[in-house]
């Protein structure tokens, strides 16, 4: 019984050993133009239509894109008046469309806060900020799209850094600003809060795949 048993953790041993994770990056280069690193990834978004074309995120190093699956990777996000990245969403009906939510939102005392939610009209060559004062000082953890209406998107908002002083929010004066969950009807222009997680940081949430009333 004891040699079956080491027969089949050696076979085991074996099969996780031949299995290798591939690294498709963004590298940890430096961004020659911006001085940027790209550091850890904190967001990814996929076209539905291209399986080449991706979006990274970092925690600090701006946004990403790849159109041939992950063999290059070229920053888009100069645009930005940030580059702590939390979240990223491509429209579903119109792939050209991406919004960003920026703070990075793992609750460390290094995560940066973020200013707001930006909007690409053209697949992420030039952005533009959506309603700030909704969000800055916090963290935007993940956005989503109603599929049936591009108009209808939810954002999920923490606050900023770690425990115990959130540092990484720098005093900023709305670092203690609404959390929760946020809603908008007119595709990102402006946000109404939603009452029922009032002043709770929401990491992040789904909507039916079937029914987006729930």
């Amino acid at each position: 019984m004891k040699q079956l048993i080491l027969v089949l953790v050696l076979i085991w041993g074996a099969v996780v050993s031949a299995s290798v994770d591939k690294n498709l990056g963004p590298s940890p280069l430096l961004h020659s133009d911006n001085n940027l690193n790209v550091g850890r990834i904190s967001a990814m978004a996929l076209s539905p239509t291209d399986a080449d074309v991706m979006y990274a995120g970092a925690a600090d190093g701006g946004i990403w894109k790849t159109t041939d699956g992950g063999l290059n990777w070229r920053f888009v996000s100069q645009d930005m008046s940030t580059t702590a990245i939390g979240s990223l969403v491509i429209d579903p009906n119109d792939e050209q469309v991406i919004y960003a939510g920026t703070g990075e939102s793992n609750y460390a005392n290094h995560s940066r806060y973020g200013l707001g939610i930006f909007k690409s009209s053209d697949g992420g060559e030039s952005w533009v900020l959506l309603h700030a004062s909704s969000f800055k000082g916090r963290s935007v953890s993940q956005l989503v799209i109603d599929p049936n209406n591009s108009q209808v998107m939810y954002a999920s908002v923490t606050h900023a850094g770690g425990f115990p002083e959130r540092v990484a929010a720098k005093k900023h004066p709305n670092a203690y600003g609404k959390l929760g969950m946020f809603k908008s009807t007119d595709g990102g222009q402006t946000w109404q809060h939603l009452s029922g997680l009032t002043n709770f940081s929401v990491s992040s949430f789904q909507m039916h795949p079937t029914n987006s009333k729930n």
